[in-house]
């Protein structure tokens, strides 16, 4: 599967709701949350690691997190866990300059991308984040379907037939 989702904090989209309600496939809470202090890549890598889930990060951020829990047979059978490239976003980032390869671990990151994840992988990276972000959009990076997660989700196929339309 050759798609890219993204993964940010609810809050994020404060100041457009409407637009996130157009493209979210769950009704979006008429209050958003107030946003969260932004972790650091080190807590939202080992998040993820502690999730089971595997990939390789980019940028860099330390030699014991920058490969997930490494599970090659895994990621060649495209298991529910894998995530394959997970891209970190900060603050910081600018659309026209060059990306950094190495990150210092204490950098914010205020999104994750995922590059040709399981759907799964996405939606257990989105509940991951939850206790640090708060309530997270999860969503294709067309922007054209998009997953509110508050929490664990209890039952992935459904969730995963939902947000793509097939449920």
């Amino acid at each position: 599967m050759g798609w890219t989702a993204i993964v940010m904090p609810l809050s994020t989209f404060a100041d457009d709701p409407a637009w996130l309600s157009q493209v979210a496939v769950d009704p979006v809470p008429d209050a958003l949350p107030a946003p969260l202090p932004a972790p650091s890549a080190a807590q939202v890598l080992t998040l993820l690691r502690d999730a089971g889930l595997s990939g390789d990060t980019a940028p860099l951020v330390s030699d014991d997190l920058d490969h997930l829990t490494r599970d090659d047979d895994g990621i060649r059978a495209y298991a529910p866990t894998t995530l394959t490239d997970v891209l970190l976003h900060s603050p910081h980032d600018d659309e026209t300059s060059a990306r950094a390869e190495r990150m210092p671990p204490d950098t914010p990151v205020t999104a994750v991308t995922f590059g040709k994840p399981h759907a799964h992988a996405v939606l257990l990276a989105a509940s991951a984040l939850v206790p640090v972000w708060g309530p997270v959009v999860a969503m294709e990076a067309s922007g054209c379907r998009s997953l509110v997660v508050t929490g664990p989700v209890e039952d992935l196929e459904a969730t995963t037939a939902r947000w793509f339309g097939a449920g």
